[in-house]
């Protein structure tokens, strides 16, 4: 993905159906770019994402990461999530 991408639309693109080199690439655009991780704590941390039946774990999972981005951990459990 390219900068333009990382539109709301393509950040939740990527969060339902990405993979991990998809969700990687995501977490350090978010690092990097402010607005990234501005739009991105949106999207995961919007009500109706976190209670979706069908990809509310993958939010909740951003939402989690969102909270604290510079911690030295990344892994959260993507194993349920979009296209894994």
């Amino acid at each position: 993905m390219n900068h333009e991408a990382w539109t709301p639309a393509g950040i939740d693109s990527c969060i339902t159906r990405g993979d991990q080199k998809d969700w990687d690439e995501l977490r350090q655009a978010a690092l990097d770019d402010p607005d990234v991780l501005k739009n991105l704590r949106k999207i995961a941390g919007y009500e109706k994402n976190l209670e979706n039946p069908f990809d509310a774990l993958c939010y909740q999972e951003w939402w989690r990461w969102v909270q604290d981005p510079e911690r030295d951990s990344w892994g959260p459990n993507f194993k349920d999530c979009g296209g894994m």
